[in-house]
């Protein structure tokens, strides 16, 4: 088994860790989306609100995408 197979049968293995890194992301993109409801744009809440929702999709975007992968890779085994 090469490395390669091994870091994704270990990403496999880490499943119920990908929920609840999804669960935390969902709760962070709740608290980012509320400068964005009750501030004014242009300020440095409204601005720091876009840069959090920027980070928080692309981490739960790498999420998905890595334990999708993990998931599909495993199956073909």
């Amino acid at each position: 088994m090469s490395w390669v197979d091994s870091f994704w049968a270990y990403v496999y293995e880490q499943r119920a860790y990908g929920v609840l890194l999804l669960a935390f992301l969902t709760c962070m993109l709740v608290l980012s989306l509320v400068p964005l409801a009750f501030g004014t744009p242009g300020t440095a809440s409204y601005r720091l609100g876009l840069i959090n929702i920027g980070l928080i999709v692309i981490a739960g975007g790498t999420t998905v995408v890595l334990f999708a992968y993990s998931y599909r890779r495993r199956r073909s085994f």
